[in-house]
């Protein structure tokens, strides 16, 4: 077996098939945050119709780009394109009551070429992540008047993720569209393993911390399995990689009077699954902003994210919070860069009480929780503990 191509061989294939297409251009600058594919800007020797030279050139093999041990299904941007090309025109504007505005879509696909896996999308000028945003421009302690942009951002992003959750536009076939989401099992079991699996794994990693927990890691992961079995009610379209970092916006300030665009992308690892599999790695990601960094804009944007979900019955709550606490165990604890040991050995103690305590649906533990805000807007039902 042949070994894995090189990004620079990768580069060299890709600008030779570009040359014969309208796409064409004399480099490729590779692009960084991305895991499973090979991504780079392209800057065109012609411009398109919607006047834009800088475009995004996306090639996919069967294996991780940046673990060829890891195989993948080679389909995933043919998935990804449909995604893009079903919710073109799903466009969700939301209005602040004094100032800002929100626009969330989509980047769109210019071109998929099936037998080779190559992809051309729009390039997004000028926009960071919102990871990358929150660091830059959200200080510790972040400015007071902030406050309500910042909670206005995570409504705002609960609402749009809701909206595709509970139905795709109308001029979209929705029978053929979750048709096509549900033969995307390469995807949503590597979704699976890299949540419910390393969650238990992890146990290893912090032994003193997560072993007396290990039931309960044990019995989460088969619930999670169940919830992806055929026929499972409850299974919806999901974007599968829904956090921070694949929200893109203008790294200007959130400002009064103007429409800011959020674009949500990398769509290749959507699928039918749980509605809480989006919201709590979205959560997650916020949240892991105040506990690593003292953001208070974390915990603000967790507060709009929940705000945003307030259709949530009780029983929706305790399953996003409780993937709110895998997350932070199975990628909060890991991703580089975040905090020193004695933070992450934190963030792991923590973790692990938002997954017992949210299984056991404790109404006292959350209560007394900075998760406490998604609990806000439900309807509490009489089976709920009354504190443990």
């Amino acid at each position: 077996m042949a070994d894995p191509k090189t990004t620079i061989e990768i580069q060299r294939e890709l600008l030779l098939w570009l040359r014969d297409t309208p796409y064409a251009c004399s480099s490729l600058e590779a692009l960084s945050g991305g895991s499973t594919n090979f991504v780079f800007r392209a800057r065109l020797f012609k411009s398109l119709q919607e006047g834009t030279r800088d475009v995004i050139v996306k090639h996919g093999e069967g294996h991780m780009a940046v673990a060829p041990e890891n195989k993948l299904s080679a389909d995933r941007l043919q998935m990804e394109t449909e995604c893009l090309r079903s919710l073109a025109s799903f466009h969700f504007t939301l209005h602040h009551e004094r100032e800002l505005q929100f626009t969330i879509k989509t980047p769109q696909c210019y071109f998929f070429h099936e037998r080779t896996n190559n992809q051309i999308q729009e390039y997004v000028l000028g926009a960071i992540d919102l990871k990358r945003y929150a660091l830059k421009n959200f200080s510790s302690p972040t400015a007071e008047h902030l406050r309500p942009k910042c909670h206005f951002l995570g409504k705002a992003l609960a609402q749009y993720i809701t909206a595709f959750h509970n139905g795709v536009p109308p001029a979209v076939n929705e029978r053929k569209f979750l048709a096509t989401l549900e033969l995307n099992q390469d995807m949503r079991d590597l979704n699976y393993m890299i949540n419910y699996d390393w969650l238990v794994q992890r146990i290893e990693d912090f032994p003193d911390v997560l072993n007396e927990a290990r039931d309960i890691f044990v019995q989460v992961n088969e619930m999670a399995k169940k919830e992806l079995e055929d026929g499972s009610p409850g299974l919806v379209p999901v974007h599968g990689d829904f956090w921070t970092g694949n929200v893109l916006l203008e790294d200007t300030p959130l400002e009064g009077e103007k429409e800011t665009a959020i674009f949500v992308v990398d769509w290749e690892m959507a699928h039918l699954g749980v509605p809480a599999f989006d919201h709590g790695e979205m959560i997650g990601e916020m949240y892991a902003l105040w506990l690593y960094k003292q953001i208070d804009a974390g915990l603000w944007m967790v507060q709009g994210y929940a705000e945003g979900l307030r259709e949530q019955t009780e029983s929706h709550a305790w399953r996003t919070i409780l993937q709110v606490g895998i997350h932070l165990l199975s990628f909060g604890t890991i991703a580089p860069g975040w905090g020193t040991s004695e933070q992450i050995e934190q963030v792991a103690k923590l973790g692990k009480e938002i997954i017992v305590n949210s299984w056991t649906k404790d109404s006292e533990w959350i209560r007394n929780s900075e998760l406490a805000c998604l609990f806000a807007h439900v309807h509490h039902s009489p089976e709920t503990r009354r504190g443990s």
